[in-house]
């Protein structure tokens, strides 16, 4: 009968079947050893992120970037001239043309600017003289205040996401000075509500051809 290995050699073949022990279950169909996730890159070693600019980073600028109509108005309740199709309290931020002026109330004196501006994405021709100006009546409807009868023919590209701007001076005295960029400085202004709208046709909603003519009210003190 063989004796009884030493301690010393006791020891050894149990560290040898130790090791056989973990070699066979690495290889075989069973339990697989736990692994970290976070060191093999698993999907949920970490959250999903959207890639987003920093602070300190802004989008390219585009067409729709470019002076959104207000959410509210203090003419929210009032009709537009009937000549026009669409007014700038009518609008939204689908809207890809739309006159905006600078104020909605003005004080007698003051200078106004109206800015036609394009987020369509073409360009839109205007005339820069093909402005008028109506006056709400007291008993309800408008006055077209605008005395010229001619209208020069001149054009001008306002390109995506730009602006055309008047000046619009706000005074009893109609001699304000002429020029491409002042507007109804023969208009003698006094207290109510007012119009100021483009003749030329231009984009009234987008991705279609729906063309009409636009502008925006304001009131004198």
């Amino acid at each position: 009968m063989a004796s009884d290995p030493s301690p010393t050699r006791r020891s050894l073949l149990a560290g040898l079947a130790a090791l056989a022990g973990c070699t066979s279950s690495h290889g075989s169909d069973g339990d697989q050893p736990t692994v970290n996730p976070a060191l093999e890159g698993s999907p949920t070693a970490s959250p999903t992120r959207t890639s987003r600019p920093s602070p300190t980073e802004s989008p390219t600028a585009g067409p729709t970037a470019t002076a959104a109509p207000p959410g509210s108005s203090r003419f929210d309740d009032r009709p537009c001239p009937p000549v026009l199709d669409a007014c700038f309290h009518r609008s939204d931020s689908e809207t890809p043309v739309f006159v905006r002026p600078s104020a909605e109330r003005v004080a007698p004196g003051d200078e106004l600017t109206m800015s036609l501006v394009n987020r369509h994405d073409e360009a839109v021709f205007i005339g820069p003289y093909y402005w008028t100006v109506w006056r709400e009546r007291d008993a309800g409807g408008w006055l077209n205040v605008d005395d010229r009868e001619v209208i020069p023919d001149l054009g001008a590209a306002v390109p995506p996401g730009g602006t055309y701007d008047w000046r619009v001076p706000v005074d009893a005295d109609t001699d304000g000075g002429t020029g491409v960029d002042i507007a109804a400085s023969n208009v003698p202004f006094a207290s109510g509500v007012y119009c100021f709208g483009h003749r030329s046709d231009v984009p009234l909603s987008a991705g279609s051809d729906d063309q009409g003519r636009v502008g925006a009210l304001f009131e004198v003190e």
